[in-house]
Formats: C-alpha cells, structure tokens, sequence
C-alpha cells in the first residue's frame, strides 16, 4: 500500500510500504477516509524527531522511525480480530489514536493522556496517512451517520480544543483570551462558545485567519500589537506555541486568570517569575485529550453542527500530493489551515 512515512527531519516520503497487517486480538483494521496533517506532523517533519522515537523502538508500541504519520483520521472499518465486539465491517470512525498501558498511576487515574509510556498512532506507531492502518480497537470511536468523513477527521483537533477549555477551567461568565487562529485556535473558539463562553477575544496577525475568527464566532478579533496593556481576561489559551504570544497572554490576564499551554514549542519562553506570584496567576499545560471526556464529546459537537469544521478545510488532496502538502504547510501561508489527505479513491 502507499503511505506518507517520516524517515528524519526534513525527510518524509510518499511510498510503498507493507500493507497493514490482518487484526489481532482485540485489533481492527480500517480503510482511511480522510486524514488531516497536524502541526505536530509538520513540526516533526521540520525540526523532529519531537515525539518519534528514533535510536531505539517505543516501549509500549515497539514501533521506530522510519513510521507512517497522521494522528487525525477517519475511515471504514474493513476486518475485525477476536473479541471486538464494539464494531462491525462497515462502521465509519474516528481515530481517538492514544495507546496507553493502563497500568501507571496516571492510567490508573483516568489520565490516559500522560501514560508514563503513552503512544499514539501516527507519532509512534504507524498511522492514518496511509491507505489503511491496524490497531487496537479502542483507539476508535464509531461516528454518527450524520457525521461527514472529511469532518470526523477534525475530531482529534477538536478534542484537544475541547480540553484545554476544561484544564482552564472555563465558565460562562469568563472573558476568553485565544492567542493564535490556526486549526485549534478556531475550534477552541467555536467549542467556547458552545460551552457557553459570551466573550471571545482572539488574537491574530493574518488577515484572511481574523476574518474566518470573525465568521465563526468570535467577539473581537486583534492583531498581537493591539493586545490591550491592562489585565483584561479571566482565561487565557495559547494555540500558537510562540513564546512572545505566551507571555503577552500572561500579562493580559487578571488576577488568578489561568492560561493554558496547548500550542507546542519550538523555542524556551521565558516567563517574569513575579507576574505570575504578584497576580496569583496560573500557568498550565494541556495535552492531547482523554477518550470518554474529550473526544465523545468533540464527535458530538462535530455531529449537531454546533462546530462547523467546513472553513478549517482548505484543501483535499490525493495521498500522491503529501509531499507537496507538507511543503506548502512548511512555507506558512497564512490562508491554508488543514489539508486532508485522502487515499485512493474509494468513494467518500
């Protein structure tokens, strides 16, 4: 089958790799639908290896680079191994794609997300940018019919949106900060919304990306210069993983205003120590998402129409054009957000 496989920074390739293996136990193996590239994929592929496990095999998944990318996928499940009892040939789904152990503390807690030795397919297993992906039965999640393919393959981004609002603790009452209108920055908006946030402030330079912040919902839209100078928000989100945006969102919060790291760096920042102890303010991380409390509820969202993921396609593609889309991405053209992938052509 064909596949988009990362080799080494700056080294991805469209090729022919083995098809993926008949189910296990307790495995399925599924046709891909659409798969989106994720910043993650393009920071892997411009200054990785972050995630990918490279001079020795994952502990958990026993996988190693070279490996298939794409965490952000939908498609049909085709074969089913023993005891899946949870899907049948045919189902359309959705990729949840973390692998945990369930044995850590953390597991142990409910918090699959930061398994001591936590995986997801795509970053150290193979996964959706390819024709078709084995794994575990429980890194799906079946969609509602409702639910267009193309879209479900935003409920990954989605869910992570849907939790960087429940670690800031959002409430309704709360003035949003959300720095950066990338894919996550516009669904953090729109879920906001949905969860019942009134004020949402995003910050972005790029004209065409504060316009589609304007359209889905948002109450103001300024560039990073305009950020007001006075504390002004409750809650405050980076999605841009910038360390100029990160600071600028500190200072703009009020006292025991809370922001949330979802955006992944690429550089240190360097936070004023006192800025966060004189205003008891507080900086927390937020990664990934957890199954039943992030990703159920994104599919949902995703499914009632009440986030249109519609805008955040800006292309789709054949899987022969993943080189070329990954370059595209890499150059940062500001009006390109997501860019599905699709394979073959199979008639979705």
């Amino acid at each position: 089958m064909k596949a988009i496989v990362w080799h080494s920074r700056g080294d991805i390739r469209y090729e022919e790799v083995p098809d993926a293996p008949a189910p296990g136990h307790n495995e399925v193996r599924v046709r891909v639908a659409y798969a989106g590239i994720c910043g993650t994929d393009l920071e892997e592929y411009l200054a990785g290896p972050i995630y990918i496990p490279v001079e020795k095999p994952h502990p958990l998944t026993h996988a190693q680079a070279p490996l298939i990318l794409g965490h952000e996928f939908s498609g049909i499940v085709t074969d089913i191994g023993d005891e899946v009892s949870q899907f049948r040939v045919g189902d359309a789904v959705a990729a949840d794609t973390l692998i945990y152990c369930g044995k850590c503390e953390a597991c142990r807690n409910h918090l699959y997300n930061l398994c001591s030795n936590m995986a997801a397919l795509g970053l150290s297993a193979n996964g959706g940018l390819a024709e078709r992906v084995t794994a575990k039965a429980d890194t799906f999640i079946q969609i509602p019919n409702a639910l267009p393919l193309d879209e479900a393959a935003l409920s990954e981004p989605l869910a992570v949106a849907v939790r960087g609002l429940r670690r800031a603790a959002i409430r309704p009452g709360d003035q949003l900060l959300v720095m950066g209108a990338g894919t996550i920055g516009l669904l953090v908006l729109q879920a906001a919304r949905v969860m019942g946030v009134s004020t949402v402030t995003v910050v972005e330079p790029s004209p065409f990306r504060a316009d589609l912040a304007r359209t889905l919902g948002a109450t103001e839209v300024i560039p990073p210069e305009d950020l007001p100078s006075v504390p002004t928000f409750d809650r405050a989100i980076d999605c841009s993983g910038k360390p100029a945006a990160q600071v600028a969102a500190l200072n703009a919060l009020k006292v025991q205003g809370r922001l949330v790291l979802i955006g992944v760096p690429t550089a240190l920042t360097q936070f004023n120590t006192l800025d966060i102890l004189n205003y008891e303010r507080e900086i927390v991380g937020s990664l990934s998402h957890i199954v039943d409390e992030d990703f159920r509820t994104a599919i949902q969202f995703l499914a009632d129409k009440r986030v249109n993921a519609k805008p955040l396609i800006s292309r789709r593609w054949p899987l022969s054009h993943g080189e070329e889309a990954f370059r595209l991405l890499s150059v940062g053209e500001t009006d390109v957000l997501k860019i599905l992938m699709k394979p073959g052509e199979i008639g979705l």
